[in-house]
């Protein structure tokens, strides 16, 4: 399956500029956006189309073309009409869509659940329970209270094996992990509500049935992985079928545990090393649901929705989430706010979301190449704050700690910060024409009052006549919400001579720092060649290590950079 194009217009924010372009995009896609941007929307709106068409419920508040490849033919789902090869295709069109889509969401939010997936998942059980075995669950939602079942599986299944060893820490899933169910008691009641006819399917109360007996027949009540691994679930065999088989089991469990008034087992107690499996993080637990989707039950030629999968998972695992969407054989849209999360994404294959309208992050990151730093370019996507253009690697820390310092002096600036590297003077420039932001967003160049920043000066005005004494605000643009500042001295007699940021820092420090700097690397030298280059020094590393530490007498003098920004912010 292959994703070509989604349009929607009048689903909630979702209006006419909600065009996706997958022509370049594999087969995960990335949202990202502000709360309230529209990100979620998307993924109802994917739910309903296919809802729409598999329960023949045409929508009529809002207008849509859904376009995807499957199995070599074009398909396109546009305003309740189906049309493959460019031919509408009016009966018998089932085969074309989306074989299931999965859900799974972070929160507490119920409203995909109950709009879409609830239907379906109800009419699923009660069919089940009088024996209609060839069912198929087409929505199947999951949610963070399915993961012990979603970690059962993953221990039945051979790739997931190896996946549950890195993640809890064992080696000997056999010996190591314990495992024992809890059932109804109204066990017998609930189970007399099923059908049990004679099938070449086992049903789920012959599952639990199984289950119980086993777990009952052992002294300590705990089963191991290989007596769960070893049902034979009518004429699928775990040894054969292996993903098959896991698959059956989780959807057996899942509906043994639900509903809430009908469960058959109404709990799973999982232990490793003698310690309580349902100790794992919230993370973990996420990690598993992901895992379990991706691996085993989002089957070819699905959708698989995901809202804010990385959230409570740990900076070092969230490669993880992204890696096991690469390469499935189903299709994937996750939202998230995390810049940590996109940036192990192809680039293609995310999409920002700002009220309703998208854009590729293609073009948000075309101001890599001029050496802006990835993470910087993300955060601002996440945040309102306005935006300071620095150089280098310490502007920003620097200005961060001051602004630290003196809060209570300027609450209203608020600041994320664009790290722009580099000897090329044209570098910011070229960034500026490439990377975007709505108006109401103020972007603040900052540069040294030296010959660098000069050049900068005239590679972004390069019509002006002013020499570098005379040069200090600057608007860039038409809409004024970009402005150029080269930092002013602290006296203000000395715009002549040059002016760096670390000057701002008390001059009795520096001199302590530097006088350190010499006694601890020259003193104990006999080679002049070892004198250190205190300006280099101080400059690259040492003021960036005592910022951490300084105190607002250290930093004092930075308020004439923090005035000067408040006086921009206010124009």
């Amino acid at each position: 399956m292959k994703l070509k194009r989604l349009e929607i217009n009048g689903y909630k924010n979702l209006q006419n500029k909600t065009i996706f372009n997958f022509e370049n995009c594999t087969n995960y896609v990335a949202l990202i956006g502000l709360n309230g941007s529209g990100k979620s929307n998307v993924l109802e709106a994917i739910s309903k189309i296919i809802y729409s068409y598999f329960y023949k419920q045409p929508i009529s508040d809002f207008t849509f073309l859904f376009e995807y490849e499957k199995e070599g033919k074009l398909i396109r789902l546009e305003n309740n009409k189906v049309y493959v090869n460019n031919r509408e295709r009016k009966r018998s069109f089932k085969g074309f869509l989306p074989v299931q889509v999965v859900a799974s969401y972070s929160g507490e939010e119920t409203r995909l659940w109950e709009d879409i997936f609830e239907e379906p998942y109800l009419k699923y059980f009660n069919k089940i329970k009088l024996n209609y075995i060839n069912q198929k669950l087409r929505f199947l939602y999951i949610n963070k209270f399915s993961w012990s079942n979603a970690l059962l599986a993953l221990l039945c299944h051979n790739e997931g094996k190896e996946f549950i060893k890195e993640l809890l820490g064992i080696n000997d899933l056999q010996g190591e992990i314990k495992i024992q169910f809890q059932f109804s008691e109204k066990y017998e009641d609930r189970k007399s509500k099923f059908s049990i006819a004679d099938t070449s399917i086992l049903t789920i109360p012959q599952l639990t049935d199984r289950i119980k007996r086993e777990q009952e027949d052992e002294e300590d009540k705990y089963l191991q992985i290989s007596q769960i691994a070893s049902i034979d679930l009518g004429n699928i065999q775990n040894e054969y079928q292996n993903r098959e088989w896991c698959k059956r089991f989780f959807e057996y469990l899942f509906l043994a545990t639900s509903p809430k008034n009908k469960k058959l087992i109404t709990g799973v107690k999982i232990e490793f090393g003698n310690k309580d499996i349902r100790k794992l993080s919230e993370g973990e637990k996420k990690i598993l649901l992901i895992k379990c989707i991706s691996t085993i039950l989002a089957s070819e030629n699905s959708i698989v929705l995901l809202d804010e999968p990385d959230s409570h998972v740990h900076l070092d695992r969230k490669k993880q989430i992204v890696d096991t969407f690469t390469n499935t054989e189903h299709i994937s849209f996750f939202t998230t706010h995390s810049p940590t999360l996109t940036k192990y994404c192809a680039k293609e294959n995310i999409f920002k979301i700002e009220d309703g309208e998208v854009t590729v992050a293609n073009t948000i990151y075309e101001g890599v190449e001029y050496l802006i730093d990835e993470d910087d370019v993300l955060k601002t996507m996440f945040s309102s704050n306005d935006i300071i253009i620095c150089e280098g690697k310490t502007d920003d820390i620097y200005i961060s700690k001051a602004l630290q310092h003196f809060r209570d002096e300027y609450p209203t600036l608020q600041f994320d910060f664009l790290r722009v590297g580099g000897t090329d003077s044209d570098n910011i420039k070229h960034l500026l024409e490439k990377f975007r932001v709505d108006n109401d967003k103020k972007i603040i160049i900052v540069v040294d009052r030296d010959d660098a920043g000069y050049k900068v000066f005239k590679s972004l005005f390069p019509y002006s006549n002013k020499e570098r004494q005379a040069v200090e605000i600057e608007v860039f643009n038409e809409t004024g919400n970009i402005v150029f500042l080269m930092i002013p001295p602290t006296n203000s007699e000395n715009v002549s001579g040059e002016f760096l940021i670390e000057n701002y820092f008390n001059n009795d420090k520096i001199k302590e720092l530097a006088k350190e700097e010499i006694e601890s690397k020259f003193l104990d030298n006999t080679s002049f060649a070892k004198f250190p280059n205190i300006k280099y020094n101080l400059k690259k590393e040492i003021l960036r290590k005592h910022c951490n530490q300084s105190t607002p007498d250290d930093m004092i003098a930075f308020k004439t950079l923090l005035n000067k920004l408040a006086e921009i912010m206010t124009e």
